[in-house]
């Protein structure tokens, strides 16, 4: 597939996991990881380091396997988080300062620390790593001025990536292409990320429209797993890039359904049958218009092949919305084939 491509940065080992009640065993994480480099995801955001001990092992378990991937620690704008992951043994990491005022509040700071914590961790972290990432939290709950200056206070400590947060998950498709834009012409020698929620069900249209306004990489998981609505869902957004045809993510669809079953069981959650993508009936057709035309065009009513994601033929299902033409059809020629 032809194209910009876009740098997917996968959160399931670090966001995913923030899912309440689920914890990966450190085997669970290894093998996670393994699967999604082979599937071409180049960077992994791993855990955070500051978590303790625990956390570290597993961080240095998934930088023991040398993968041919980036791979992130999760930092809080403190010194403190940042030399916890540089003791991990990491080369990359992302550091996520709150930016407006109600996450400023949360933690008992204001605009005036701000500046002054980046003006004293970004240096730091910048001698530390290889790979600096930069994180506007709750980007999506402050104006454009306070964006704009956001970034223009970390320009100069070179930041590999400006990452902004849609923390909550109250942007809207169009408002993400207002901020991406405004940013990108401010700044466009800044590398643009888009990190998203899904409270509102918008995070794969959103990530969508951090794409078409110029962002660089996307941040995912696998079945969309995070916190409360969890995040951008892996297998949609790649095969939302890859339908565009103006962008890919150069991750192997045909991995997908298996890297979903495999993590909803380590989760002890079943797929949602109506999932996008990986969902149980998402190529079952009963309507008869469908099953008429799907016998004579595959592609008439469904956007691509079940065998691009890894799953197996569309399935024509008998009932009461076939038609009579199409039942006939069914039964006469093609529905042992299904």
């Amino acid at each position: 597939m032809s194209g910009r491509v876009i740098h997917i940065v996968d959160s399931t080992l670090r966001d995913g996991e923030q899912t309440p009640g689920i914890c990966f065993p450190r085997a669970a994480k290894v093998r996670l990881a393994l699967e999604l480099v082979r599937m071409g995801v180049t960077e992994i955001e791993a855990g955070i380091p500051a978590m303790g001990p625990a956390a570290c092992e597993d961080i240095r378990a998934v930088l023991d396997l040398g993968l041919p991937a980036r791979v992130t620690g999760w930092c809080r704008a403190d010194l403190r988080d940042v030399d916890a992951a540089s003791a991990c043994g990491l080369k990359s990491v992302h550091i996520a300062f709150p930016l407006s005022d109600r996450q400023l509040r949360a933690f008992d700071k204001d605009l005036r620390w701000l500046r002054t914590c980046i003006r004293t961790v970004l240096p730091v972290a910048r001698d530390l790593f290889e790979f600096v990432s930069v994180g506007a939290m709750d980007a999506s709950r402050v104006s454009f001025d306070r964006l704009l200056s956001f970034a223009e206070a970390v320009r100069p400590h070179r930041p590999d990536r400006l990452r902004l947060a849609d923390t909550v998950g109250v942007w809207t498709p169009m408002a993400v292409r207002e901020a991406f834009a405004c940013l990108g012409h401010a700044f466009p020698e800044l590398s643009l990320g888009f990190h998203g929620h899904n409270d509102l069900g918008m995070a794969t249209a959103n990530a969508y429209s951090a794409v078409e306004a110029g962002a660089d990489s996307v941040d995912v998981t696998v079945n969309g797993l995070g916190d409360r609505a969890g995040n951008v869902p892996l297998a949609a957004f790649v095969m939302a890039l890859e339908h565009s045809r103006r962008w890919t993510s150069r991750v192997h669809p045909d991995g997908l359904q298996d890297l979903s079953e495999y993590v909803a069981e380590l989760c002890g959650t079943p797929l949602p049958p109506d999932m996008p993508v990986v969902g149980g009936r998402v190529f079952d057709h009963e309507a008869g218009i469908h099953v008429r035309g799907l016998l004579r065009d595959r592609l008439s009513f469904q956007p691509y092949l079940p065998e691009q994601v890894g799953r197996e033929i569309e399935r024509l299902v008998a009932g009461p919305h076939n038609g009579n033409s199409a039942r006939n059809h069914m039964t006469a020629t093609v529905s042992s084939s299904f």
